[in-house]
């Protein structure tokens, strides 16, 4: 059951790679033109809440979106799952890339922390334990031209341990635009 989410993960994620070479020409400064081009994105801090699918836990924590170019972000995050008597937490360090029409869309790739009780087709192997894994992720947020500093968005998030099933996870969110960036 699981084989068909991380096809599908890459799916999106080789959508979204292929779509950024339309929006970056459609950004492109005319040379010799008097006009300013579009601000480059600044950086958003966040607060988001969640459910994991496969634990059954509700989740909430918070994300930084650190843009390295126009349409590349570092975006680590972190969550803590509501599971139970167990301690269950994640920290990301995620690579987005946007695109879409005015860059609604992204999507990424990246490595997670997972701390929590890993199971093998509903046996828990480890009671709490924590190890490293592979983030895949799509979302979407409100279109940047809207220059509002408050930025909503949702994302489905795959994270995948080992050999352990792979976690699903549905995120709702919002940012706030620290400062516009220059053109």
């Amino acid at each position: 059951m699981h084989g068909w989410v991380g096809r599908v993960a890459a799916l999106l994620l080789a959508g979204a790679v292929m779509a950024v070479p339309q929006d970056v020409e459609a950004q492109r400064l005319r040379v010799g033109a008097n006009i300013r081009g579009p601000a480059r994105p600044g950086p958003e801090l966040g607060i988001r809440g969640g459910y994991g699918f496969d634990a059954e836990a509700v989740s909430l924590g918070g994300q930084l979106r650190l843009p390295i170019g126009p349409f590349i972000e570092i975006v680590p995050s972190g969550d803590y799952f509501l599971a139970g008597d167990q301690t269950a937490w994640q920290a990301n360090l995620d690579l987005a890339v946007r695109t879409g029409f005015r860059q609604v869309l992204y999507a990424g790739v990246g490595g997670a922390l997972a701390h929590r009780a890993f199971e093998i087709q509903g046996i828990a192997i480890f009671p709490e334990d924590t190890k490293l894994g592979l983030n895949l992720f799509a979302g979407a947020s409100i279109p940047r031209f809207l220059r509002t500093r408050i930025r909503p968005y949702i994302e489905a998030r795959w994270t995948f341990v080992s050999d352990f099933d792979a976690q699903f996870d549905l995120v709702l969110g919002v940012n706030y635009v620290l400062n516009e960036g220059q053109p």
